[in-house]
């Protein structure tokens, strides 16, 4: 997608390549925000098996 967006703005269509560019920012803002909410999830597990005693368990 980079290329396309370079490619477009490079054969001056610039309002196209703008568009491009922000369906980037939001796909990379929703990517970023889904990674988040896994790490945390993780995150909220792992302190869950840690105070349950789970490495006293091994």
């Amino acid at each position: 997608m980079p290329v396309s967006i370079f490619s477009l703005t490079d054969r001056g269509d610039i309002y196209a390549g703008a568009a491009l560019t922000m369906i980037l920012v939001a796909a990379m803002l929703v990517l970023l925000l889904g990674l988040e909410r896994i790490t945390k999830r993780a995150t909220g597990a792992w302190r869950t098996l840690r105070q349950a005693g789970w490495r006293s368990m091994m």
